[in-house]
């Protein structure tokens, strides 16, 4: 089974020290001056830009694919590029102001987190039981 768990959403981070830190929001076209740090490969960040930059997406340029969100956070941190992740992972640094995150303006990004189990489950699982009590908990 693969189920919608909720919609997260994906958020523009830079270093306190970049040039857009004290900035609300930027341009999309902005991102083509910009390096990017990617996360693991696989998560579906180059689909979503795609999804939600269309023909812009193309023109990014992705300097480094690191290992983790935490890799990346440090990355951003460091001054190596700027990076879109979900909200959720860099809350506290948001909190702390180790990183900044500003708005693409008409752009809001999101990504669908899934639960994903095996279909030949019985209900009565660990597994499934645990993917019903997410999913109501998110509704």
């Amino acid at each position: 089974r693969n189920l919608l768990w909720r919609e997260e959403p994906v958020v523009l981070i830079v270093g306190p020290e970049h040039r857009w830190a004290g900035r609300k929001t930027i341009r999309p076209e902005a991102l083509v001056e910009e390096k990017i740090l990617g996360g693991e490969k696989g998560t579906g960040t180059g689909r979503i830009l795609s999804e939600f930059l269309g023909d812009l997406a193309a023109s990014l340029t992705i300097s480094q694919t690191l290992g983790s969100t935490e890799a990346v956070k440090e990355g951003v941190k460091a001054g190596l590029g700027v990076s879109l992740v979900l909200k959720g992972a860099v809350r506290e640094e948001l909190l702390l102001g180790s990183l900044c995150e500003i708005s693409l303006r008409g752009v809001r990004l999101k990504k669908g987190i899934r639960l994903v189990t095996s279909s030949d489950l019985p209900a009565s699982s660990v597994a499934s039981r645990f993917c019903e009590f997410a999913r109501k908990r998110a509704a």
